[in-house]
Parts: C-alpha cells; sequence; structure tokens
C-alpha cells in the first residue's frame, strides 16, 4: 500500500513558518517559495535514497535561506543550521 510522505510534525511547522512569516511581514511569497523549496528537496532526496527522511531540517533550512537578511539570526544559530545541513547532506552522499 502506499505510505505518507508526509507527517504531522511537518504539516504543524509549516503552519508555524507560515504564521510566523506573516507576524514578521516577511512576505508570504518567500515564504510560499522557502517551504515549496525544502519540500521539493526532501521529496528528491527521498528518491535518491529510497530512506526515510524528516522534512524538518529541509523546509526549515530553506525557508530560512529565503528570508535573507530580513530575519537575523545569530551566529550560533547559523552554525547548528550549517552543521545540520552538512551532517544530512554527507549521510545522503553515502547512501547514494
Amino acid at each position: 500500500g502506499l505510505e505518507p510522505i508526509l507527517g504531522l510534525g511537518d504539516i504543524l511547522f509549516t503552519a508555524f513558518l507560515c504564521g510566523l512569516g506573516s507576524r514578521l511581514a516577511l512576505g508570504s511569497g518567500r515564504t510560499t517559495v522557502g517551504l515549496g523549496g525544502g519540500y521539493l528537496l526532501c521529496l528528491v532526496s527521498l528518491l535518491l535514497t529510497e530512506q526515510p527522511i524528516p522534512a524538518l531540517p529541509f523546509i526549515g533550512c530553506v525557508t530560512a535561506l529565503m528570508y535573507g537578511t530580513r530575519v537575523k539570526p545569530r551566529a550560533h544559530e547559523m552554525g547548528m543550521a550549517v552543521c545540520v545541513v552538512g551532517v544530512v547532506g554527507l549521510l545522503l552522499w553515502g547512501a547514494a
């Protein structure tokens, strides 16, 4: 049978990012492109690895990149994001 690709956490995180973008007046276009890009990267990774992959790091990182300098993260937050993306990238590269 068919298995779900998205979990409840993915949907809730998407809603959270939409609310955040609206509250901070960051523009719905940036949020939509970031979310769509994150989901697309997650789907491509899923197809390449054929392994379950959480979508949250993808949609979070890509949406944050879309906000650019409009949101000012702290240095340690950026460092953690880079580490997470690097680890996921290495895992995907090793699985391919």
